[in-house]
């Protein structure tokens, strides 16, 4: 018995609430999958937009911490060269 003929001898047993219910699951079944693979996919969205949040508001106080770098180094360079410290003795 070859596959097609067992695939209708099974249709031909079966009444038809069986055989809308057999094909209805038979829908069902990529369905599903898809409908998880679709729920998991956002999931791992939403948990990356999370960290990328996270990384915002941990970035945001270095940001403005790194405004202040510059000035600092020009001031720890003032006080190890005693000419740029005093600006009016500077000769143009």
């Amino acid at each position: 018995m070859n596959r097609k003929s067992l695939a209708i001898h099974l249709m031909d047993r079966l009444s038809y609430p069986q055989k809308f219910t057999l094909i209805g699951f038979l829908f069902a079944i990529p369905l599903t999958l898809i409908m998880y693979l679709l729920i998991s996919e956002i999931n791992s969205r939403v948990d990356f937009s999370q960290k990328e949040i996270y990384g915002n508001q941990y970035l945001r106080p270095l940001r403005q911490f790194r405004e202040y770098i510059p000035k600092l180094q020009l001031l720890n360079y003032q006080s190890f060269n005693p000419n740029l410290s005093n600006p009016e003795s500077r000769t143009d």
